[in-house]
């Protein structure tokens, strides 16, 4: 699953070069990151079900502030104004 969020970044970085690989990486992988910060605080919840998967045993049960379609696109514009805050130019804050 993760290895689809990296080949994005490493594409990312090729669409717009002059951000650090860095940047590209928080971009594809922030909201993984902010994710288990949410479970621990309460905010979101997931239950642990031995087999529910082959994977693993975790099942999803309430995770709209992190991977909700319209709050992702509301962290990718924080991520955008963090970048811009750092100089990095308007269209790769887009890019990111």
């Amino acid at each position: 699953m993760f290895v689809g969020h990296l080949a994005l970044a490493l594409a990312g970085k090729r669409a717009a070069p002059d951000a650090s690989l860095g940047w590209h990486m928080a971009a594809v992988t922030a909201l993984d990151l902010v994710w288990p910060v949410f479970v621990l605080t309460g905010v979101e919840r997931v239950s642990i079900v031995p087999g529910a998967t082959a994977f693993n045993p975790l099942v999803f049960d309430h995770y709209p502030w992190s991977h909700s379609l319209v709050m992702a696109a509301g962290w990718g514009i924080v991520l955008a104004g963090l970048a811009r805050a750092f100089g990095i130019s308007r269209r790769t804050a887009l890019v990111l």
